[in-house]
C-alpha cells in the first residue's frame, strides 16, 4: 500500500515538474489546425501559417520551438466530416528557430494540400 502511494506520488511530481518545466530558453509548446490553403484556423502559441507550394506548409510560432517534438496528422480543420487518407511529414525549420516544416501527401504519395493539425511539445 504504502509503495503504491509513494508511485503515485512520484508520477505526480513528475507531471508537475512537467507543466511547469523551466521555459527561460523560450522553448514553449503549442498546437496549429491548418486548412488546406495555408490558413491558420485554430492554435495555441502560433503566429500564423503559411502555403509555400502544393502540399508544403510553414506553421509559426512565437517563441524557440527548435528543441521540441513535432507531430502532425491530416485532419479536417472543423469538428465534423472526414477526410480523404493520406499522411504528413514534419520537420524544423533550418533558416528559423521559431518555424516548422510540413509537406502533406494523398495515398498515393504525392503531394497534396490537405488540411492538417501540428502539435509542438518542448
Amino acid at each position: 500500500m504504502t509503495r503504491t502511494i509513494l508511485s503515485a506520488a512520484l508520477v505526480l511530481v513528475a507531471i508537475s515538474y512537467s507543466a511547469t518545466a523551466d521555459t527561460s530558453r523560450g522553448a514553449h509548446s503549442g498546437f496549429a489546425v491548418v486548412g488546406s490553403d495555408g490558413t491558420l484556423e485554430r492554435g495555441s502559441n502560433t503566429t500564423g501559417a503559411i502555403h509555400l507550394g502544393t502540399g508544403i506548409y510553414e506553421v509559426d510560432f512565437a517563441s524557440s520551438v527548435k528543441k521540441c517534438a513535432y507531430t502532425a496528422t491530416i485532419a479536417l480543420p472543423g469538428s465534423s466530416g472526414v477526410n480523404a487518407p493520406g499522411f504528413v511529414t514534419v520537420a524544423g525549420r533550418s533558416d528559423t528557430v521559431d518555424g516548422v516544416y510540413l509537406k502533406t501527401f494523398d495515398q498515393k504519395g504525392d503531394l497534396a494540400d490537405t488540411a492538417f493539425q501540428l502539435n509542438v511539445r518542448c
